[in-house]
């Protein structure tokens, strides 16, 4: 009588549960730290993150509030293109003027106004220091106000 060979004892699914759940693990933790390293990531600019707050009826300024700027740069500020205004400067070591209508460039429709300092202008040049400077606006189809409303900021000329 011959006996049947006893068949052999199946191999388990799994040779190495400890192996495998240790792979699942650090698959998960990576995958886990991509998806937070994604949706916390910073993606904007220095330019637009660091942007000043400006009221809404000032778009940009050039200098910016804080900014280092040479001594012959040109002062430029957009309003809202409904409104017009005028600009005061306080140097740091003189009394504060408004810029002449003469030495003001305005470009109306869009509400800018920009200054350079120069020949034949209040100041020849920006002397170093910290300036500070106020627009006042108002809308373009009136006329200017008493005491119209205005945003202040200073920057800095370099030596």
């Amino acid at each position: 009588m011959t006996t049947k060979p006893s068949p052999s004892p199946r191999p388990p699914l799994i040779a190495h549960p400890g192996r495998v759940l240790t792979v699942v693990c650090t698959v998960g933790v990576v995958v886990t730290l991509l998806i937070w390293g994604f949706s916390s990531a910073e993606t904007e600019t220095g330019l637009t993150r660091d942007a000043p707050v400006f009221p809404s009826e000032v778009e940009t300024l050039s200098p910016g509030p804080g900014e280092l700027t040479g001594r012959q740069s040109t002062v430029s500020i957009d309003l809202r293109n409904d409104l017009t205004g005028v600009v005061l400067v306080q140097p740091p070591n003189g009394a504060a003027f408004e810029i002449p209508e003469d030495q003001l460039d305005r470009v109306e429709p869009l509400g800018q106004l920009s200054w350079r300092p120069g020949p034949n202008q209040e100041l020849e040049r920006f002397a170093p220091g910290t300036y500070t400077l106020t627009v006042f606006f108002w809308p373009q189809t009136k006329p200017r106000p008493a005491s119209p409303p205005g945003y202040t900021w200073s920057f800095r000329a370099t030596a």
